[in-house]
């Protein structure tokens, strides 16, 4: 539900209110996600 918000638009702030979780959580959380559809999310400073 977390990628679901993101993509409607939330920000990574508001996706981290919602789930009662800190930003960066909800930063890992969307990157495992996308991770697991294939996508690479682990940004440009890896």
């Amino acid at each position: 539900m977390a990628l679901l918000d993101f993509l409607l638009g939330l920000s990574i702030d508001e996706v981290a209110v919602r789930y009662r979780i800190t930003r960066t959580a909800a930063e890992n959380e969307l990157r495992e996600i996308l991770l697991a559809y294939g996508f690479d999310a682990r940004g440009s400073d890896r």
